[in-house]
């Protein structure tokens, strides 16, 4: 019964591989193969960069002898990436699956249950600390001489970091999950914990950073530091440079974590599953409804839906925590700001440029608020119910539109007020931003909303495949980037030229003319497919 769950752990995992979300069949050969060697094309022009990093800090440890810091230190660097690409996930992996409960009526104990579940999460964090963790022992392997152990246990230690990630992306998952059973705002709770978590343990790791730094003039310093703080990690790095007795060290450890933690949660895993699963007895109350207009209680369902899925609420809303942290953080900085702009030469066209730069940097800010992207697909077997509502498909969309637009321009208008006075910008150029960087968002949700239509996925059995994984929501997030480059780089090169409210002038009037578009074309087709959907 164990290698069947932990087998459908894997496929579910894997789903997007083999399956064509908009069709629901096989990929083809070439298929699976082009979507393959996109991903590898992806991890390549990233591992480029750790394997720049781990060759520059080599060349300079290695000569000194400590090739175990080195180690270290990318270990360090593959564990962050590796519980920040897997922590988000977790909880929903573990706790909110829609099968689970009716795996847990079927004679399974809740370890094995668990144990399968935990495979799906040990095999994410394989996958996002590998990312570094390989560039890493590649940039390595050129700096020192090989031998049977310099090889062989730099690979090994590829599973063992990944076990340790698993570990601490599951007990910050039991927490979450703990908390959020007794609590009344369970997403709420769910998503301030996760993030509290994840700021502490980045509080943590940047200070451990800023203590590394300058390695070359102060190693002797760095290694003791490392020794005392992180002994762990300093062993990690000793048994990947081929010291077998740090290595059984480092091996004991993690399994023994692994078990622990794996026992710990399974001791009240079911109870904790139906609990954030909202089964059990609930006290009657009584609600008192007032009648609406079919737009406003589609929009509000919105709202409930969003903010009932802290999954949803934290992969795709990050923006909307980064915009005010970034207006915060240059009001700290204002100081520095200013006279960073009175020190520009008089010649130099800052004002006229940064107007529009600051609009591209703020809407790249807005692309990683892609909560349309996965808002229909996660409809799931329940979009039936939404298709037989007396109410125009067009409607629906609208309100998912609406909610995702009025969340963005909450956060957008301070964000950009802020940044605007900060910087000196003129009031009327700061209300062209507004109204820039508001159309942006508008056209990044339709298309968003369009994309997910055309990639429907309603067979999903975690949300999380929807979310992370969806083909809408990473061209939502990429291609939103690469307009927001794109926005920069007209501000570099056409302000000078045109004047900073012609550019501007120009930009807005392009995505009002793109806007109307996807409305009046676009939009309705969409509205029309999603009818027929399921």
């Amino acid at each position: 019964m164990l290698r069947v769950l932990i087998r459908k752990q894997l496929l579910e995992l894997f789903k997007s591989f083999i399956i064509n979300p908009k069709t629901g069949r096989r990929r083809s050969g070439w298929g699976l193969l082009s979507f393959v060697a996109l991903l590898m094309a992806l991890f390549a022009g990233l591992g480029v960069l750790f394997l720049n990093t781990t060759i520059g800090l080599g060349s300079v440890m290695v000569d000194l002898g400590l090739d175990w810091l080195l180690l270290s230190v990318m270990a360090l660097v593959a564990m962050t990436m590796g519980l920040f690409g897997s922590v988000f996930n977790t909880f929903s992996s573990l706790y909110l699956p829609k099968d689970n409960e009716f795996l847990m009526s079927l004679p399974i104990s809740s370890l094995k249950l668990l144990f399968a579940r935990f495979i799906g999460v040990y095999v994410m964090s394989l996958l996002y600390s590998a990312w570094v963790w390989i560039p890493a022992v590649i940039g390595y392997w050129t700096l020192v001489p090989l031998s049977a152990a310099s090889v062989l246990c730099p690979i090994l230690m590829t599973f063992v970091i990944a076990l340790v990630v698993s570990v601490l992306s599951c007990v910050l998952g039991w927490v979450v999950a703990k908390i959020a059973s007794k609590a009344k705002g369970h997403s709420l709770v769910t998503m301030v914990v996760s993030l509290t978590g994840i700021a502490l343990y980045y509080v943590i790791y940047f200070w451990a950073v800023e203590k590394l730094e300058n390695l070359g003039q102060n190693a002797g310093e760095v290694a003791s530091f490392m020794q005392q703080w992180f002994r762990y990690v300093s062993l990690m790095g000793r048994a990947a440079q081929g010291d077998f007795g740090a290595f059984a060290t480092v091996v004991a450890v993690g399994v023994a974590l692994t078990a622990v933690c794996l026992w710990v949660l399974s001791r009240n895993y079911g109870k904790l599953v139906l609990q954030n699963a909202h089964v059990g007895r609930t006290a009657s109350k009584s609600y008192t409804f007032a009648s609406t207009d079919s737009g406003t209680a589609l929009l509000k369902r919105e709202f409930v839906r969003f903010g009932a899925n802290p999954t949803w609420m934290l992969n795709c809303a990050l923006g909307l925590i980064l915009m005010p942290a970034g207006a915060i953080f240059a009001l700290v900085k204002a100081a520095d700001v200013q006279a960073f702009m009175a020190e520009a030469p008089a010649d130099a066209p800052v004002m006229t440029v940064l107007p529009v730069v600051v609009a591209g940097f703020i809407c790249m800010l807005v692309s990683t608020d892609d909560i349309a992207a996965p808002s229909v697909s996660l409809e799931g077997k329940n979009l039936w119910i939404v298709q037989t509502l007396p109410v125009d498909m067009r409607e629906v969309l609208l309100a998912k539109e609406r909610m995702a637009v009025l969340l963005n321009v909450a956060a957008i208008m301070p964000t950009t007020i802020i940044l605007g006075i900060v910087f000196g910008i003129p009031a009327n150029q700061i209300v062209m931003m507004l109204a820039f960087v508001i159309l942006f968002a508008c056209v990044m949700t339709d298309a968003a909303l369009i994309l997910d239509i055309s990639h429907l996925n309603l067979n999903w059995t975690e949300e999380v495949a929807v979310i992370k994984s969806g083909v809408s929501v990473a061209v939502a997030l990429f291609g939103g980037w690469i307009l927001s480059a794109a926005i920069v780089a007209v501000g570099i090169f056409a302000s000078p030229r045109l004047g900073t409210e012609i550019t501007l002038d120009i930009m807005i009037a392009v995505l009002v003319v793109v806007s109307l578009a996807m409305k009046h074309w676009l939009m309705p087709r969409a509205a029309k497919a999603l009818s027929y959907a399921g």
